[in-house]
């Protein structure tokens, strides 16, 4: 009696408590297949996100999808055709409530288009290069509400323009007319100080830029590397209202430089020397701001260093040195709960979950998610109301979903192969709704969008709902579940969201074996999800 008691006590507690799961949105093409060549990105915009379907890496079609978030909610926008072009739909991304994109529909070449989520709202937004021709939009980016990219046009080189979405306002912004030299000078756009920092080849070579938007307020902020020579910026970063990037200074490649966007404002932070001097390269790529640092990679031809800098040359300081790997051995850096978490390598334990608050000694490592020297790789790191998400590899052969609260304990799977819906996890984890959503693949459905959700465990949950009943409950063992309609992805949680092993024959289950507490059964009724709460004595 005084054990019922104490977990009717525990039930009760729980209100207010959550558990997880993973929750698929629709089933997109043929079983065991699903949806084809999926970007790393979802869309949102005014309430709904967006992704495309390429039906097959050389199709002629490519489908566009929305949804609200809810399996109701989500439906196929059109089909369009696609040329064969392997890149079908691409560069989705929101710009002043209208959802931009680019497109090869195999008449126009690959221009811009745009959604409102509605198939007669899907058009082409202009013919920037005229016919078969393509303008090839690049590095689409939202600013200030209007949307940003280099294209090109006849009979010049690759050009900065803006659109608000309709015809007569996509407009030319700075026009970069082809010279002889680096063809791919183009790399990234990024927004610091209400400004737009990119790279743009000239007579003077390949050098840093800005634009406020307009054509007067677009020019070279400085010629790094005097004369025709280019000092090619790499890896443009925003830092506190400035950008941080590498150069080279006619000297030294392995340079350090920060801009404010005027030429007396752009100076270098440090010159690490000579090419493998002893330093092979500095990355600003695999990097992030945290408080007033900036930490980035140093590569030697022994180690990997993780470095950070506050602007200045004194307060440029290496923090640890790792074990070399050919592929860099410190990764996908993010500022959480104050302190640096990032992928970081050692021979010993391969690439694992590590931390860092910016000295050498509170450098360590997390938690080893895959053990031993296999890799766990974690990767896509997203925040998500306090606790920190991120992808990794695992033993049983899958990506999946992790979570983190900064500690070693609080770095838990949220699911792995053996105990979610799906098999394996990928691609990049977008936030949307107060959840997450993603990729993931399963045997039946094949690649398919699934989401997240914290669920609130509220003793009502006894009751009917959906249609399906569970007694006795509380139980020793045997629970006994009832339903109008056939259940279908039955599962049984723990409170944590890990799938439990149980049989479940003739509408019974059974808990023998297993300890003393609350568990949850969940599932879909008429398409519709349900969850109960088992109380197990």
């Amino acid at each position: 009696m005084k054990k019922f008691t104490a977990l009717i006590a525990a039930s009760l507690m729980l209100c207010n408590a959550y558990a997880q799961y993973a929750e698929k949105l629709t089933n997109i093409g043929d079983p065991g297949v699903g949806m084809n060549y999926t970007k790393h990105y979802l869309a949102i915009s005014n309430g709904k996100i967006y992704w495309e379907n390429t039906l097959d890496v050389f199709s002629d079609r490519v489908q566009l999808w929305a949804s609200d978030g809810t399996s109701n909610g989500t439906y196929q926008i059109i089909d369009l055709p696609n040329n064969g072009d392997s890149r079908g739909i691409d560069d989705l991304i929101e710009a002043g409530g209208t959802v931009f994109f680019t497109l090869n529909d195999s008449v126009n070449g690959r221009e811009l288009w745009k959604t409102d989520g509605t198939a007669t709202g899907t058009v082409m937004v202009k013919d920037i290069a005229p016919g078969i021709t393509s303008a090839t939009p690049k590095l689409l980016t939202n600013f200030n509400g209007t949307l940003y990219f280099f294209a090109y046009q006849d009979g010049t080189g690759r050009d900065l323009w803006r659109s608000d979405g309709t015809a007569q306002g996509t407009q030319l912004v700075k026009s970069f007319p082809t010279v002889a030299g680096d063809s791919s000078w183009y790399e990234t756009i990024t927004i610091a100080n209400n400004k737009l920092f990119f790279k743009a080849e000239t007579a003077n070579g390949n050098e840093l830029w800005v634009s406020d938007g307009t054509t007067a307020g677009t020019f070279e902020v400085k010629d790094i590397n005097p004369g025709p020579n280019s000092s090619r910026p790499y890896h443009i970063r925003e830092f506190n209202g400035s950008v941080i990037f590498t150069a080279h200074n006619g000297v030294n490649r392995n340079t350090l430089w920060k801009s404010d966007g005027t030429e007396a404002g752009t100076v270098m932070i440090k010159d690490f020397g000579p090419n493998s001097s002893p330093y092979d390269y500095i990355n600003t790529y695999q990097s992030t701001t945290l408080g007033n640092n900036f930490y980035f990679v140093g590569g030697t031809a022994t180690s990997t260093e993780l470095w950070k800098s506050d602007g200045t040359l004194a307060g440029t300081q290496k923090v640890k040195a790792f074990d070399y790997h050919f592929d860099g051995s410190v990764q996908s850096m993010q500022s959480f709960g104050g302190k640096l978490i990032f992928t970081g390598y050692s021979n010993a334990t391969g690439f694992e979950l590590w931390q860092s608050d910016g000295t050498e000694l509170g450098t360590t490592m997390l938690k080893e998610l895959f053990p031993g020297p296999s890799n766990g790789y974690p990767y896509g790191f997203t925040e998500l109301k306090g606790e920190l998400y991120f992808v990794a590899f695992v033993a049983s052969g899958n990506f999946q979903l992790f979570k983190t609260d900064g500690t070693n304990n609080g770095t838990v799977m949220v699911s792995d192969s053996t105990q979610a819906p799906y098999l394996g996890i990928f691609r990049t984890l977008t936030r949307f709704q107060n959840t997450l959503f993603f990729y993931a693949f399963e045997t039946a459905s094949g690649t398919q969008v699934w989401k997240i959700k914290d669920n609130v465990i509220s003793v009502a949950e006894n009751q009917l709902e959906s249609g399906v009943s569970v007694g006795p409950n509380p139980s020793y063992d045997v629970f006994r579940i009832q339903s109008a309609t056939p259940m279908t992805e039955v599962q049984v949680t723990d409170l944590q969201g890990k799938r439990i092993s149980v049989p479940i024959r003739e509408n019974t289950l059974d808990l023998t074996g297993h300890p003393t507490g609350i568990y949850l059964l969940q599932g879909l009724v008429d398409g519709q999800y349900f969850r109960k709460k088992l109380i197990k004595l």
